[in-house]
């Protein structure tokens, strides 16, 4: 694990190696593995496959996980793959996020796992959101599922930006019969965040283990909460120690900002990238998942 020093400065999550280990941990403790949303995503991949099927075409059906961190969903949809003995025959898995530092340890992760490697392929591409078709230019028109998971839609931080990530799942999706999917937590939806529970979860302290050296223990404070308008900022502080020194080796202070769904607005910025919210999936004790489509 590559050393940074620490800082009493906020900074970007997701940039150290010593975050992306933290993340996965942290993350780990409320989102088991085959967590509620991945049957979501799978039901739709299978949809696709049996579509291709039916209707005799052996084309590639890509997959697009925007915001997709270390590849929670993609591992957990390879597992579920081998698992359960249920091939995914001509899927092209693509993650897609803005982090070099978590894609690099996604990609560790299958490299050591060849058995998940060899159910379909992955390519790990770093870019945002807001602009994937840029650099994946292949994926315009041809993009059969384009899925924001993980809740991560809701840090684009302005509804401008979150316009520019829907015009481009506009431009990747193939086709009507192709699959937009964004998941929205109920911490960013108004008339669902009721319950302190919903949010309480990532505003606690939290210790863990470090897989990867077990000498080092990673500890978060309480969160510091505030609001600009819709605009939540949490404020934490994450130290690694070496338990076996009895020493701090690194300290970061994480600035993390969520925007409240517009929901009055929101289908209409759906519209005005020339798509529609074709159904809406309320996963309990989740958040809401936004089905979207091309329209004609």
């Amino acid at each position: 694990m590559a050393g940074q020093e620490g800082t009493s400065a906020p900074i970007m999550p997701y940039t150290t190696d010593y975050y992306a280990e933290f993340y996965d941990l942290w993350n780990g403790s409320f989102w088991p593995p085959q967590w509620k949303d991945i049957v979501l995503y799978w039901e739709v991949i299978q949809s696709l496959i049996a579509s291709r099927k039916h209707d005799q075409e052996s084309g590639t059906i890509n997959v697009v996980d925007i915001g997709c961190g270390t590849g929670r969903v993609l591992k957990d949809l390879l597992e579920r793959s081998r698992d359960n003995a249920t091939p995914l025959p001509n899927v092209r898995f693509y993650g897609v996020d803005r982090s070099e530092t978590m894609l690099r340890r996604g990609e560790a992760f299958l490299h050591a796992h060849q058995d998940l490697q060899n159910i379909a392929p992955v390519e790990w591409v770093n870019v945002s959101g807001e602009k994937f078709t840029s650099v994946l230019p292949q994926l315009e028109g041809s993009s059969d599922l384009v899925a924001w998971t993980g809740g991560g839609f809701s840090h684009i931080d302005t509804e401008e930006n979150q316009l520019l990530f829907l015009n481009q799942m506009a431009v990747a999706l193939r086709s009507q019969s192709s699959v937009g999917m964004i998941l929205v937590l109920d911490q960013s939806i108004p008339s669902r965040a009721t319950d302190p529970a919903t949010s309480e979860v990532f505003e606690v302290p939290w210790e863990g283990q470090s897989i990867e050296k077990p000498d080092l223990t990673y500890h978060k404070s309480v969160n510091d909460v505030f609001w600009k308008g819709p605009l939540r900022y949490d404020c934490w502080t994450i130290s690694v120690r070496n338990t076996k020194k009895d020493e701090e080796v690194h300290k970061e202070r994480i600035e993390h900002t969520l925007l409240n769904l517009d929901e009055e607005n929101w289908p209409g910025l759906v519209k005005r990238a020339g798509l529609k919210i074709s159904r809406v999936q309320e996963v309990d004790g989740l958040g809401s998942c936004y089905y979207l489509q091309k329209l004609p």
